[in-house]
């Protein structure tokens, strides 16, 4: 699971994945519901990509409104093809690229919640599997949106340090450069499924989050 991430500079983004820098401000950390960078094919059978202003938290199209009662933020694997929120963006493949510099998660080794964060030893900008929709609103405004699709990760070595001890660790997709194109452009849900995987923890740091940004809301172990 992942309900918090740092967002990387304009710039990086640009740099990394050959777009224009993103021309709208979003905060450096981002939490859901708050606006970030999201990458998705600029049109259907196109290899391009388009970078959009979106919101973290998939709001469904056909929700009343973008202040849901649930958490979208996360989309289990296991029932991402079923469940009302996420099942037709699934089916329609609208798969995305979320830009991350790190994500954080609550670690316990200490006996107490502590926001450990994680990322590239490189200290590079790494991408997300992501899974997004397109709400209208009434007016005609659109809001783009995104959820983070989750995996078990009992067995992985680095994300089976967090979450709460006798809960089930959940992680992200972090996708290689070498499989960016596969998930923007999976055709099956047996394409998709096969890139929903765990990632290399040897490519990966980790510790606790500098005190400069301690302010990441309470130690609440939300599920995913």
């Amino acid at each position: 699971m992942c309900n918090q991430y740092t967002a990387p500079k304009p710039s990086s983004i640009a740099a990394r994945f050959g777009v224009p820098a993103p021309d709208f401000e979003y905060p450096e950390h981002v939490y859901k519901g708050y606006v970030a960078p999201m990458l998705r094919r600029a049109a259907e059978d196109s290899t391009g990509l388009m970078l959009e202003k979106a919101h973290f938290g998939l709001v469904p199209f056909f929700a009343e409104s973008t202040k849901l009662k649930y958490d979208t933020f996360n989309a289990r694997s296991e029932t991402i093809a079923t469940l009302d929120s996420f099942r037709l963006p699934w089916r329609r493949r609208q798969f995305c690229l979320v830009p991350m510099q790190a994500f954080v998660e609550p670690n316990y080794e200490s006996g107490k919640s502590q926001w450990w964060q994680i990322g590239r030893q490189d200290g590079g900008v790494m991408a997300v599997a992501g899974l997004y929709d397109r709400w209208t609103s009434a007016e005609g405004e659109i809001y783009w949106s995104f959820t983070l699709p989750t995996l078990n990760a009992d067995e992985h070595p680095l994300m089976r340090r967090f979450h709460k001890p006798g809960k089930e660790k959940r992680s992200i997709v972090v996708l290689p450069p070498s499989r960016y194109d596969a998930w923007l452009d999976a055709k099956s849900d047996e394409d998709a499924r096969t890139l929903i995987q765990l990632f290399d923890e040897t490519e990966f740091t980790t510790g606790p989050v500098e005190s400069a940004q301690s302010d990441i809301q309470s130690s609440l172990d939300l599920g995913g």
